[in-house]
């Protein structure tokens, strides 16, 4: 069993802002994690300091799944999602805004923590039903205790994967090639990336954590 030796605070905004894929927290165990943070020690984690209240929560759910990919990751999910209990009617008690009813798709705001205690522990800043059950039809949603000014990328996400999703793609391919590639898009668009991210081949990695922590602003808990 990994212990986690470190725990850091980032401003999510300020480090999506240099690193679109970063989510909730850094570090899981995870062959894609250690590809996307090579300068994070594999004991140590980064939450976002929007879940500053939910360290311990986190830290379990970084437990449970500690370097499970794959099916492996899918069948221990699906054991603890049949602890909580799922279902549509469940979600909507969550549900704190109606956002945007257009095209026939209902854009939510919901309480994130609610629905990590009550429903999933692992949904972190949106959701789209086709990829979460429990989720309404034809519904996408950010969580609100995201930053304001950063939800209208995790919707714009949602709704990009969501659309490719019924084109017949696959997760990953959704996820991966179309929603991040639009996100990214749309956050150079608006100018607010400094030019280069993860991916790009200019992007330039840190030389050690110390550099990382003072490049990206992290705060140790």
């Amino acid at each position: 069993m990994i212990t986690l030796k470190e725990i850091y605070f980032a401003n999510g905004r300020f480090l999506r802002q240099r690193c679109p894929d970063f989510s909730s927290f850094g570090q899981d165990g995870t062959r894609e994690l250690a590809r996307l943070w090579p300068e994070v020690p594999y004991d140590t984690v980064i939450i976002d300091e929007i879940y500053i209240d939910e360290v311990s929560f986190i830290c379990n759910q970084i437990y449970l799944y500690w370097g499970l990919e794959g099916k492996a990751y899918d069948r221990k999910r699906d054991q603890e999602r049949q602890k909580l209990g799922t279902s549509a009617a469940n979600f909507s008690n969550f549900i704190t805004k109606i956002i945007d009813g257009g095209r026939g798709i209902s854009w939510v705001e919901y309480d994130g923590k609610g629905v990590r205690e009550n429903i999933d522990g692992e949904v972190f800043q949106g959701v789209n039903d086709l990829i979460y059950s429990f989720v309404p039809p034809r519904t996408v949603g950010v969580e609100n205790q995201m930053n304001k000014q950063e939800k209208p990328y995790i919707l714009l996400h949602e709704l990009i994967e969501r659309i490719h999703l019924t084109k017949g793609l696959s997760y990953r391919q959704s996820h991966h090639l179309h929603a991040n590639l639009a996100e990214k898009a749309a956050r150079r668009r608006d100018k607010i990336l400094p030019g280069c991210f993860p991916g790009d081949k200019n992007f330039r990695y840190c030389s050690s954590f110390e550099e990382f922590c003072e490049r990206f602003e992290l705060k140790k808990a």
